[in-house]
């Protein structure tokens, strides 16, 4: 995805390069101009205005070579990212406001800001000799950049430069932003002091449906904590509007949680698996909440009860692919406030590692059950019969058809020979109940999990995976999950730097169970174990 990322006054361009490395390490194409009158040095800064910075960088991203270009802009970047939009709609796939002000036609930035804020900012400029704005260093170091350590503000404050007062006065036209539909973002700074918050909700308030999300960080976050903000961006930017967002249920025991435990089921699950077992038993989660933990139950991204029930939502859905589920996991996670230990079943093992990849920072364990391998370590399958519609390939435990778009819907052979199987633990009696609960799998998705044409996700870099606690385990009954399957996972999370605990299937407590062993006889029994692990971190 090409970004345009557009900085806010007394900064450059460079004000973003922490944040542009690591959105380029996720794989988008990046750049950030500096804004006319705000370059480096000694600079004719007189007579600038709005309207001439955004004419300077509409010509710079008409050289991009994509369409769907996302356009993000902080502070006062806001209003020259809706300059961008309105010159060439066609090529803007979203707008993205990080704590910016949005302007209707015919205002200008001093007609958003607060009375005093404005008063203060025309004293300045009436100061100087060429109508530009000085940022005092003790202002900036005590509203702007209030979290930034010494090292930090020493090297900033040097770069500041004065900022051209036109910014803020020249009226601004917008004849076709607002009547383009061009999807939006909004990303919340909480603890910007740089205006009260209010001024940012409200400029938020104006946009259609925007996508939000609030991160920790003062109002330049970017110098700050450049990896939180664009782990932000990445998640807003990257999977479609009309997907129904990630639906979670949430358990707390009574007083304080000793931790918080984030439950994510696997393919054809739901979050059903965690919360009652098909003999009408309390689920891993209200387990886990005795042992004094806080509890996330969440659907994938699309895939909750409700969006099921929606044909809207569930076309959109079926489009998912394993990268757009990660990404909305990620917007889940940054806007949870507090770090998690994270439980993975099945299919989304590769969720988990691509997680602890990307947000490794807000994960303290990974708990990975009968997980699915990354593409880093997956055989490729061989296809015995493709067509334009669908695919067919042998699996370990039953044959896959999987069609090329839309869903694939759980069969019979998928409850009985792979979810079940050959468990000594599985409440036979109960196959119906549990064949209620499945849900489709969206064939993107399922296509990749399956390695076909080499698709699994590949995870890297795993500098986050360095002692990083992560606990692996399968039921010994589990005929589409054999031992060395896990060996292998084991051996690659190793090979990465990761603390792994492997606790092999043929241990007592394992040697019976299927693959969907939280919903089998020794359900608590393993919840226990792996409380106890997950009290040892």
């Amino acid at each position: 995805m090409q970004i345009v990322l557009v900085h806010g006054g007394w900064v450059g361009g460079w004000v973003w390069d922490g944040v542009a490395d690591e959105l380029r390490r996720m794989g988008h194409e990046v750049i950030a101009p500096t804004l006319r009158g705000l370059e480096d040095g000694d600079v004719d800064r007189s007579g600038v205005t709005m309207s001439m910075m955004a004419r300077d960088l509409i010509d710079q991203v008409r050289e991009l070579t994509q369409l769907d270009i996302v356009l993000v802009g902080h502070s006062g970047g806001g209003p020259l990212i809706q300059l961008v939009a309105e010159a060439m709609p066609e090529r803007i796939g979203r707008v993205v406001f990080v704590d910016a002000w949005v302007l209707r036609d015919g205002e200008t930035i001093n007609d958003v800001l607060p009375d005093p804020l404005v008063a203060a900012t025309k004293a300045l400029a009436s100061q100087s000799d060429d109508n530009t704005i000085v940022m005092p260093p003790e202002l900036w170091a005590a509203s702007f950049m209030q979290d930034a350590t010494p090292e930090q503000l020493a090297a900033v404050e040097p770069r500041l430069v004065p900022t051209p007062a036109g910014w803020f006065y020249e009226p601004i036209r917008l004849d076709r932003f607002w009547a383009s539909s061009i999807p939006s973002s909004y990303v919340f700074l909480a603890q910007d002091q740089a205006v009260p918050a209010e001024i940012y909700q409200a400029a938020a308030g104006r946009l259609d449906s925007p996508r939000t999300i609030e991160i920790d960080g003062s109002h330049m976050v970017m110098l700050t904590h450049p990896e939180r903000l664009a782990r932000a961006l990445d998640a807003v930017i990257a999977y479609p509007d009309d997907v129904a967002p990630i639906s979670y249920t949430e358990l707390a025991p009574s007083g304080a949680p000793a931790r918080w435990i984030v439950l994510v089921h696997g393919g054809g699950a739901s979050n059903e698996y965690y919360l009652e077992t098909p003999d009408g038993r309390q689920g891993w989660a209200a387990r886990f909440v005795s042992h004094g933990y806080g509890v996330l139950v969440v659907d994938w991204l699309g895939l909750s009860y409700e969006a099921a029930q929606h044909v809207d939502d569930r076309a959109a859905s079926a489009r998912l692919d394993y990268e757009s589920v990660c990404r909305g996991m990620g917007v889940f996670l940054s806007g949870l406030g507090r770090n998690v230990v994270l439980v993975v079943h099945s299919m989304a093992g590769p969720i988990g590692f691509r997680l602890l990849e990307t947000h490794g920072d807000l994960i303290d364990g990974l708990v990975a059950v009968a997980p699915g391998p990354p593409g880093n370590i997956q055989a490729v399958p061989e296809i015995v019969r493709e067509s334009d519609q669908e695919v067919s390939i042998r699996g370990a435990a039953i044959d896959w058809t999987i069609p090329k778009m839309g869903f694939w819907e759980p069969t019979s052979a998928f409850v009985n020979d792979k979810a079940i199987g050959p468990s000594r633990r599985f409440p036979r009696e109960c196959i119906e109940v549990f064949r209620r609960t499945l849900r489709p799998i969206p064939a993107r998705m399922l296509y990749q999990r399956q390695n076909i044409g080499g698709s699994q996700m590949r995870i890297g870099p795993t500098d986050a995976f360095t002692n990083k606690p992560i606990l692996v385990f399968t039921g010994g009954a589990d005929t589409d999950h054999p031992s060395q399957l896990d060996q292998d996972i084991v051996a690659w999370l190793t090979d990465q730097g990761a603390a792994v605990t492997f606790w092999s299937s043929e241990l007592p407590l394992l040697a019976g169970n299927g693959h969907s062993l939280m919903v089998e006889d020794n359900s608590d029994e393993i919840a226990d174990e792996i409380a106890r692990w997950i009290t040892a971190l």
